[in-house]
């Protein structure tokens, strides 16, 4: 009786610890496609001799009037009140975290993707020297 006893527990216990295996596979990468609701636009502030001068960080209903749509060749930003298209363009990937933008080739730095929130720095086309200048960033949710 003991020995069944025995037995008994120890395949019970054996079965509990196979069936309680983690899935030890990664997570996919989060992906920069599909709808992100813009929360804010921060402004960093330079000088003619590129020192920062300034950073601002906007989050009114003036700021947050388009959501923006970004497919694996364009980023199109529409209005939130009626849908309308209010520009965008197409968009090239040089490495995971840096894009071309639309025709004049301006550059977007992917500074932070996850699931739910993504950073887009926008870095100036030429630098404007030795005119002061700004450096647009957008932060969104999904």
């Amino acid at each position: 009786m003991n020995q069944t006893l025995f037995s008994l527990l120890l395949g019970l216990t054996l079965l509990t610890a196979a069936c309680d295996k983690k899935n030890d596979e990664p997570k996919p990468a989060p992906s920069i496609e599909g709808r992100w609701e813009i929360q804010s636009t921060n402004t960093y502030s330079y000088d003619a001799d590129r020192k920062l001068l300034r950073y601002t960080v906007d989050t009114s209903a003036a700021a947050r009037y388009f959501y923006t749509i970004i497919s694996k060749d364009a980023i199109l930003h529409y209005d939130r009140k009626n849908n309308s298209l209010l520009g965008g363009g197409p968009i090239t990937y040089l490495n995971p975290t840096t894009v071309t933008y639309g025709r004049t080739s301006g550059t977007i730095v992917i500074k932070e993707l996850t699931a739910h929130r993504l950073v887009l720095h926008y870095l100036p086309e030429k630098l404007p020297v030795p005119y002061p200048y700004y450096e647009p960033e957008d932060i969104y949710v999904r």
